[in-house]
């Protein structure tokens, strides 16, 4: 047998051979990729911005259980192609960091589904080969539900989250000019990921 493929099944063998952790208080640290599906109403030189939907990810989400309940941050974003009939072939992006209350139901059990409820900072942009708009950052919201599964320290969750903010000021660059801009914009969106990440315990 392959010296890779040995090792790719006592890895598998020795994490399901972990027994699955018992309680829900630590600190978890972990990251998440998915789909970011926008709706947004953004009408930058007074024209309606098509987004389709795009890459969505948390490059850290860090949070404190205890018991039932849990406080964590989140930092990530979503990103896809935008279009509107004077910015063609553009690329639309959320940004946020988040600081979120969690609810976990059955904390103890190896399977556990949660609630989130929080909120923090937003920054829109969209850009093409001609000129890039930039929103200054706003508050925004942030709900989300899911499960998380424990493999003794390792844990993986799938997650449902809700993001809503409204833009403002921002500024376009250009190659010949820079100028201020009011987005007067929302942006809500939906974001399905899958997550995974370390458990430290207490």
């Amino acid at each position: 047998m392959p010296l890779r493929s040995t090792f790719l099944m006592l890895l598998l063998a020795g994490l399901l051979a972990v027994p699955p952790a018992a309680g829900a208080e630590g600190i978890y640290l972990g990251s998440g990729i998915g789909l970011g599906l926008p709706t947004p109403e953004i009408e930058p030189l007074s024209k309606e911005v098509e987004h389709d939907p795009g890459f969505a990810f948390e490059a850290m989400r860090l949070r404190y259980d205890h018991d039932n309940w849990g406080v964590g941050v989140q930092w990530g974003g979503a990103s896809g192609e935008a279009d509107s009939r004077f910015f063609n072939d553009g690329e639309w992006t959320v940004e946020y960091f988040a600081l979120s209350a969690r609810y976990l139901f059955s904390p103890h059990e190896p399977v556990a589904s949660y609630l989130e409820v929080g909120g923090g900072a937003y920054r829109y942009t969209m850009l093409n080969d001609l000129a890039e708009i930039e929103s200054d950052p706003v508050p925004g919201l942030r709900l989300a539900a899911g499960a998380k599964f424990n493999i003794g320290r390792l844990f993986v969750a799938t997650e449902i989250c809700y993001h809503a903010a409204e833009f403002s000021d921002a500024e376009i660059h250009t190659d010949y000019y820079d100028s201020d801009l009011d987005l007067d914009s929302r942006v809500d969106m939906l974001v399905l990921m899958v997550k995974s990440g370390l458990q430290a315990k207490e």
